[in-house]
């Protein structure tokens, strides 16, 4: 497992996933967000179990655990 560093880039698309999000009248939890946005800032693939929680989230390849 490695560890991702927090970059400018992170962050913004952390604010860009979250205004979106709000514009809809949508919530995801800050963790999660931050979990979105990493791993698509790297091009990653995230897995998980919760696939109805982040497929709102487009552009975001989902692999079901």
């Amino acid at each position: 497992m490695a560890i991702v560093n927090l970059s400018e880039e992170i962050i913004q698309k952390y604010a860009t996933i979250k205004v979106g999000l709000e514009k809809k009248g949508q919530r995801l939890d800050d963790f999660d967000l931050l979990i979105t946005s990493t791993a698509m800032s790297d091009s990653l693939v995230l897995l998980t179990r919760n696939i109805k929680h982040f497929s709102r989230i487009k552009d975001l390849g989902l692999v079901r655990k």
